[in-house]
């Protein structure tokens, strides 16, 4: 299935193409190939015989550790707080294969027609717990960690999963293979789940293949910054020979997050665990044992976690809408006509404010602590920038630093915040933009760059002065010419000096 935006209805410059899968030509793991030839003569003198050479050989990928070099980008960011409670979480990987190069052991699905090939489901998924879940313990183990405790390596030792606990058998004649150049010693980062957690949040495997696709953009039209970007990412996938094409994997949570609430996201591999897996309704897998009285009985889930982050969802009047449907409602009645905070959810103003501070109050200003540089303490106006009215007041730009945008009110004798505060939340903004901290960085650079070269011209020009004509264009080519010319012509004069001194 492609699905390919418009130029009318797409409102950035350039193209998007979704694919639902990108098959590797190979899934990692471990393969063998044998082939055999059979040698005979047509007269019967050589007796027929099979000579047959069989070769091992891996295909590598990442596993039980994920390379950072892989993750683009996530979503919700880490550590953020916002209105992500309507976003299902995502990450974007620059390898486009790496959700399909291993399989969650039913890798085809079949599609509802026949026509259409049939969809691969990810190995990859990424789980979401809040804080009332909760959200379990992330722990450091190794890979015998996750090797039933009734299997044996091959060197003897037994696996260290607990009883009760799942996780699929690994493959092999024994479930004991790895990967060639694995070992039970190599670090894993895991977390057990409950089972009835781990039905609820988890995603059924006829849900897995939803949950995962690649993109492909195209940038024909966009700032030189976001080329750039889009550059970094296609040197890790595919691209086309001008090198504004990215394709990367994407792969999908199934859960909003909480509002209100502390969200984690997990990146957990799911290799193997297609028959353990809920149905789409969240009920349990009916391969898992779970009678009391059976010794097998599993009580929780150990899961491979590849990268977690976590970030958090406000709640519904937390939000701008919220606060903006809030102002000015007192008891659940509005008062005023402008957007404003209350007064007396603000610092008390002074007994006998005068009509100054009373007028500023109707006008959407409120009173807030204010400490200076300097570490005084004082009680300064600050508004938004919804008000009804021509605030009046200017200011100079460019500024240097937020005190530079404080005014002060002789009527009053008491600073306007205002400008400064924005002035501050602008640049808070801006630096969290990698867009723009990339572009204000190449800018310095360009700015250094230019300044020393200026340097250097008048370094030239002052100490070639003596050829140099200032009244006529700057040729380098010329000043070097003249430069040697007048040191061949010293250094003639010295050798003729010494020739007569001689004689």
């Amino acid at each position: 299935m492609r699905v390919r935006l418009t130029k009318e209805a797409n409102p950035l410059s350039g193209s998007m193409t979704f694919y639902q899968h990108l098959q590797p030509s190979l899934e990692a793991g471990n393969y063998s190939i044998t082939v055999t030839q059979t040698i005979a003569s047509s007269d019967g003198k050589i007796n027929q015989a099979p000579y047959l050479s069989s070769r091992k050989f891996t295909v590598g990928g990442d596993r039980f550790s994920l390379n950072p070099d892989l993750v683009a980008t996530v979503f919700p960011p880490e550590s953020g707080q916002g209105e992500y409670a309507n976003v299902l979480p995502h990450i974007v990987l620059t390898r486009p294969t790496l959700p399909w190069e291993r399989s969650p052991g039913s890798a085809h699905l079949p599609g509802a027609d026949s026509k259409v090939a049939p969809d691969i489901a990810p190995w990859l998924a990424l789980l979401l717990f809040d804080q009332d879940d909760p959200a379990p313990p992330i722990r450091n183990l190794t890979l015998l960690d996750l090797l039933s405790g009734s299997v044996k390596t091959a060197d003897g030792r037994p696996g260290k999963l607990p009883v009760g606990t799942l996780f699929p058998p690994f493959p092999g004649a024994d479930h004991n293979e790895l990967d060639y150049g694995s070992s039970w010693d190599d670090p894993c980062t895991v977390i057990d789940v409950p089972l009835a957690l781990f039905n609820q949040v988890a995603p059924g495997l006829v849900d897995l293949k939803w949950l995962a696709h690649v993109r492909q953009t195209k940038v024909t039209g966009q700032s030189e910054t976001h080329i750039r970007k889009t550059r970094t990412y296609a040197n890790a996938g595919l691209k086309s020979d001008n090198g504004d094409e990215a394709t990367l994997a994407v792969v999908v949570g199934n859960r909003l997050g909480m509002p209100g609430k502390q969200n984690m996201v997990f990146l957990v591999s799911l290799e193997n665990f297609g028959p353990y897996l809920p149905d789409s309704s969240g009920k349990k897998n009916p391969n898992i044992p779970t009678d009391p009285k059976d010794p097998n009985a599993i009580t929780q889930v150990r899961l491979v976690v590849l990268k977690n982050w976590g970030f958090g969802a406000v709640a519904e009047g937390q939000t701008f809408a919220g606060f903006l449907l809030g102002l000015n409602k007192p008891d659940g009645n509005f008062t005023l006509d402008t957007l404003q905070v209350q007064a007396n959810s603000s610092p008390p103003p002074p007994p006998d404010p005068g009509k100054a501070v009373a007028n500023a109050l109707a006008m959407g200003y409120t009173a807030l602590n204010h400490h200076t540089r300097q570490g005084d303490q004082t009680v300064s106006w600050m508004r938004g920038p919804f008000t009804p009215f021509d605030a009046g007041g200017d200011i100079d730009i460019p500024v240097v630093c937020a005190d530079e945008a404080v005014r002060y009110n002789p009527d009053t004798g008491m600073f306007d915040v205002s400008y400064a505060a924005a002035w501050q939340l602008g640049r808070l903004l801006a630096l969290q933009n990698k867009g723009f901290a990339e572009a204000l960085y190449n800018w310095k650079q360009l700015n250094t760059r230019q300044t020393i070269a200026a340097f250097e011209e008048a370094i030239i020009k002052e100490t070639l002065k003596d050829i140099h004509d200032p009244e006529k264009p700057l040729n380098t080519v010329m000043l070097v010419n003249e430069a040697i010319k007048k040191v061949l012509e010293q250094f003639l004069r010295q050798e003729a000096g010494k020739m007569g001194e001689d004689k």
